[in-house]
């Protein structure tokens, strides 16, 4: 499948998506983990080593809908005070969220496993091609997308390396706001002294007429469960 077509294509799933409809949010989740299943299993460690960065998101996710969602207790006890349990309702649209995102991570590490990074930059430049109007660089604004991306997940073991530097002075917060700071104090200062960097991009051919029609069936599809 030609680059844009995948970018397209994904930007059709998030918008629908977005509707939170618990069968279409269902069929997606199991098509997508097919095509990740069919792909092998550097797919799936991917798919893994995402979500487990995001753990605290998950964690998150439960707590704000579990247990601020007015709604019937999951339980009834007479020893647990009845503000410390959660509601069904709650867990459910909870659940249908970490879904909904757990859906869009595997289907951004299917492009990104499946296209080259020239080829992303090119697709992206397309897509944004109507910036033109306002003086945006669309090639420049591209590639440091894409290779911003590459930085930033180079730097997570840093970021976990200076957060337990800083384990005892402050509070969480705090401490948080001074690593991402000095980190991004790091990120300018190496990018200043990092030679500029050649990036070739390919030609690309547009589409084939054909390949417009997947994401218009696509729509369809979705927008009929």
């Amino acid at each position: 499948m030609h680059p844009f077509i995948k970018i397209i294509c994904l930007f059709v799933i998030i918008g629908m998506l977005v509707a939170l409809s618990p069968e279409r949010v269902i069929i997606i989740a199991v098509s997508l983990f097919l095509l990740i299943a069919l792909k092998g299993r550097h797919y799936w460690q991917d798919v893994w080593r995402m979500c487990w960065r995001m753990k605290w998101l998950w964690f998150s996710l439960l707590v704000l809908y579990g247990w601020f969602i007015p709604g019937s207790p999951v339980i009834f006890s007479d020893t647990i005070p009845l503000v410390l349990i959660p509601s069904s309702e709650g867990l459910v649209i909870g659940i249908l969220r970490a879904l909904v995102l757990l859906n869009i991570v595997t289907a951004v590490v299917l492009i990104i496993k499946s296209t080259s990074k020239e080829a992303l930059i090119v697709s992206i430049m397309w897509l944004i091609t109507p910036f033109k109007l306002f003086k945006i660089d669309t090639g420049v604004f591209a590639a440091r997308l894409v290779l911003t991306m590459e930085r930033v997940t180079e730097k997570e073991s840093e970021i976990k390396k200076s957060l337990q530097a800083k384990q005892k002075t402050g509070s969480f917060v705090q401490r948080g706001i001074d690593t991402v700071a000095g980190l991004l104090i790091d990120v300018e200062q190496q990018a200043r002294k990092t030679p500029d960097i050649s990036v070739s991009l390919p030609y690309i051919k547009m589409p084939a007429p054909t390949q417009w029609l997947i994401p218009i069936v696509l729509f369809v599809i979705l927008y009929l469960i």
